[in-house]
């Protein structure tokens, strides 16, 4: 596959969308199991006796522990793919599973870009070219319009 196709594929797949979101719900049940631990502790306060009897409930968190691992692990396997996420060393299959976020930050420092060459901005066009004036006390570039430096204050 070249480099123009993994450009043009920005789409994420089925698969991917649902391991990653099934990684998701695999991380809040293991939560929700780790942190049960901690209000059944409490709940047992009371009664020390309750400990001794029946500290199977640590288990629980130990499983959410796991959940929890097992779900961040999948939940990157979706985001970024086998080859992306460094599961298969692949360079060529990393490029097609990444790409879509690396369109995504292209496209981002393209309007970067744009926007800080005051392209896009309001009021000007781009590839419009703007007359400039050197001020004489620091020389740094000023609008055409205006009547002080931006940098030391001077009259131009």
């Amino acid at each position: 596959m070249k480099y123009q196709e993994f450009r043009n594929s920005k789409e994420i797949s089925q698969g991917r969308k649902t391991l990653y979101y099934g990684g998701m719900a695999l991380m809040g049940i293991g939560f929700l199991l780790f942190i049960s631990v901690f209000f059944t502790g409490f709940s047992r306060m009371g009664n020390p006796m309750s400990f001794i009897q029946g500290p199977g409930f640590m288990s629980r968190g130990v499983v959410g522990f796991v959940m929890i691992a097992a779900g961040a692990v999948l939940r990157g396997i979706g985001a970024r793919g086998t080859a992306g996420s460094g599961l298969v060393l692949d360079p060529e299959k990393a490029r097609e599973d990444l790409s879509p976020y690396t369109s995504a930050l292209g496209g981002m420092a393209r309007d970067a870009m744009d926007s800080f060459r005051g392209q896009g901005g309001a009021g000007e066009k781009p590839g419009e070219q703007r007359v400039m004036v050197r001020c004489r006390s620091c020389r740094a570039l000023n609008a055409e319009d205006a009547k002080f430096c931006s940098q030391c204050g001077q009259p131009l």
